[in-house]
């Protein structure tokens, strides 16, 4: 329903008490919407509210899942202004373990061992400076230690330490990370 109220047939045109356009009674000598005014203007003006105030143009399309569900986004970015990445990230027997709960994208990030206790998470772009939060779990009450941090808009990466020393063997439970990516 990302059309326009006032794109829309039989509605009057925006003013200054209703500045998405709003509906219009059908009379017989009027013709309006086939909703009754009162009943639907509040959901209508409730709706384009929520676009504009998320910032959002319309499309001027029907929201469905091949042009976008832009109410749905407009919701979204006012209630959580920010991309979710939740998992349990691991390692063992030389390959990694991830688990995701939330994927941040489409695409997933992808995981992968660059160093002793040192563990990357790839995903082109999306981690963007003053934009992106990271955090882990502790790793637990033993002397096993982690870090957990952005390098740059392609890589989060975790270091794993066992007694101050780097190492992998604190992965091998794994870690659950979470990454918000801010709008």
């Amino acid at each position: 329903m990302a059309i326009e109220l006032q794109n829309k047939t039989n509605v009057n045109a925006p003013d200054s008490d209703f500045p998405y356009g709003d509906v219009r009674d059908k009379t017989p000598t009027v013709a309006g919407t086939k909703y009754d005014r009162n009943t639907m203007s509040d959901y209508f003006q409730f709706f384009h509210k929520m676009m504009d105030e998320a910032g959002i143009t319309y499309n001027n399309v029907l929201d469905n899942d091949y042009s976008g569900f832009q109410l749905y986004e407009a919701f979204r970015k006012l209630t959580r202004p920010y991309k979710v990445y939740s998992a349990r990230v691991g390692y063992s027997g030389g390959s990694m373990n991830v688990i995701e709960f939330e994927p941040i994208s489409e695409l997933p990030i992808v995981w992968a061992k660059s160093a002793t206790g040192v563990f990357q998470g790839t995903l082109t772009g999306i981690f963007i400076v003053g934009k992106t939060w990271v955090d882990c779990s502790n790793f637990d009450a033993y002397g096993n230690d982690g870090r957990i941090g952005r390098v740059d808009n392609n890589i989060i990466e975790i270091t794993s330490y066992a007694s101050g020393v780097a190492s992998d063997a604190p992965m091998t439970e794994g870690v659950f990370v979470e990454i918000k990516v801010y709008d």
